[in-house]
């Protein structure tokens, strides 16, 4: 109860939020928020799981390999529809956790006093604000178990608006949290805050594109 209540103060008050929460909640309480926010998600892509395959579409006519190679993708994507959220889940938890533990190493880099358990007990209910995106895309995964595809499609751009939107809030949150916990000027703290931020996204990027290369040549290679 506590996380909803941080969570909600964030979206309507955050600085004063902030203030009232720093150096009252614990890394359990952190630990608690991003173990939420990346299994929500997957418990919702489970139910999504459920539904029907359903193949690419809106390819319009393309060469044979190109074709063949995408229904393959999605054909893998399908066999595979109740592992991957696992995965993204153990991932999402991780790379939280990673931005976190980096953005703590920064800021003791520079000079600044606060605790590793404290920032992280700011960003239980930062990665809880993730879960904004959760109802709609709960709507979306019932209706695609239910096979109504074509309506669960229209719902998919409003999801995507809602996890971008969050995601930016959420990264404004950390640099507001990080120059409060770590007695930081702004300038400082959003320094403290993209520079993992960007070490993050290059690693995540680099998994990314080895995961599809290998992805690719196996899926050519059975094709």
């Amino acid at each position: 109860m506590l996380l909803l209540q941080d969570a909600l103060g964030l979206l309507r008050r955050p600085r004063a939020t902030l203030a009232r929460i720093d150096g009252r909640r614990g890394g359990g309480h952190g630990l608690t928020g991003i173990c939420l926010s990346a299994t929500l998600p997957a418990l919702v892509a489970e139910l999504a799981a459920l539904g029907p395959y359903s193949g690419p579409s809106g390819l319009g006519a393309p060469p044979r390999e190109i074709r063949l190679l995408s229904e393959a993708f999605f054909r893998w994507l399908y066999q595979e529809r109740f592992l991957l959220p696992l995965v993204d889940l153990l991932l999402g938890a991780a790379l939280w956790l990673l931005a976190v533990a980096l953005i703590h190493w920064v800021a003791r880099r520079l000079g600044s006093r606060g605790s590793f358990s404290g920032y992280l007990g700011l960003c239980g209910p930062i990665a809880a604000i993730g879960a904004v995106a959760v109802p709609v895309s709960l709507v979306e995964a019932g209706l695609r178990a239910a096979g109504q595809a074509a309506v669960a499609d229209a719902l998919s751009p409003l999801v995507s608006s809602l996890g971008l939107l969050a995601f930016a809030w959420q990264n404004v949150l950390l640099v507001i949290a990080a120059a409060r916990h770590y007695s930081l000027s702004q300038d400082r703290a959003i320094t403290v805050v993209i520079v993992p931020a960007a070490a993050v996204a290059v690693v995540l990027f680099a998994v990314v594109i080895t995961g599809t290369v290998l992805l690719v040549m196996a899926l050519g290679s059975t094709g």
